[in-house]
Order: structure tokens, then C-alpha cells, then sequence
């Protein structure tokens, strides 16, 4: 069964946008079996996530990279001011989101003299970018890049 079936998560959005009737038994808690097109995605996703924290954030080579699930963040954990947080969930109400990372910016918030931004990894060689304007724009940087 879903966390609560009255929130809406990244992952329900997602189905929702691909197949209505397809988010409506999500939503009821009944997923089935992937297929073996989505297993194959989401093999793919997973390896290029690895690839991309490895290349943001770099452990030693003798540190095991974790592969949890993401850990809900919680305001306390924001407010003690890391760096970068990253492989995050985060809770609202009747909202919740999976973040591949958070990374501290200088932008005064309720959290104090700091706050942060979410990163996206993007598996597009030119992923959208949101300019100063308000629209978006294709990035001119290459595979495995985060926004």
C-alpha cells in the first residue's frame, strides 16, 4: 500500500503523465510486475545516477557508495548547514519528492544566513535549463550533467 493515498509523489506525477489508468492503481497500491522495458530503464537510471554522484561527489576509493533509499529530510537536518545532502526525500502535507541532491547556496532563508538548491540528475545531452527570464533554454554541456 502507498505511504498515505492522498499524497502525491514524484513517482505517482510520473505514471500519472505516462498513463492515467496506470496512476490510478498506483495509487491504490497495486503495482503488478514491470515490464522488461521499464526494468531496463530503471537499470539504466540507477547506473547513471551512480555515475553522476561519483562525478559530483566524490568518495574515496576505498568508501563504499551507499544505496539506501533516500532518507526523508527533515528541517533540523537543514538547518545544521551542509554542504551537500544528497539521495533525499522530502514531505509536505499531501506532497512528497525523491531529490537527487541539495547543495548549499549563500541566499538567506528561514533556515538563517543560508539555503539550498535541489539537483536534478538529467540523462539528456542538453537538458532544459531555466534562464533569468523565466523560460527555458537548451544547456549547452554535455552527457551526465545535473541541474
Amino acid at each position: 500500500m502507498p505511504e498515505n493515498p492522498r499524497v502525491i509523489t514524484d513517482e505517482l506525477l510520473e505514471a500519472f503523465l505516462q498513463c492515467k489508468y496506470k496512476a490510478r492503481l498506483r495509487a491504490l497500491g497495486r503495482t503488478g510486475q514491470p515490464a522488461d522495458f521499464e526494468k531496463h530503464r530503471t537499470s539504466q537510471a540507477q547506473a547513471h545516477r551512480a555515475q553522476v554522484q561519483a562525478k559530483l561527489f566524490p568518495l574515496p576509493k576505498a568508501a563504499p557508495r551507499p544505496e539506501a533509499p533516500p532518507a526523508l529530510l527533515e528541517a533540523a537536518t537543514l538547518k545544521q548547514g551542509q554542504t551537500r545532502l544528497q539521495n533525499v526525500r522530502v514531505r509536505s502535507a499531501n506532497l512528497a519528492a525523491s531529490i537527487d541532491a541539495v547543495e548549499l547556496v549563500d541566499v538567506p532563508s528561514a533556515l538563517g544566513c543560508f539555503s539550498y538548491r535541489a539537483i536534478q540528475y538529467v540523462r539528456e545531452p542538453n537538458p532544459p535549463v531555466r534562464n533569468g527570464h523565466g523560460t527555458t533554454s537548451r544547456s549547452q554541456t554535455g552527457s551526465g550533467t545535473a541541474r
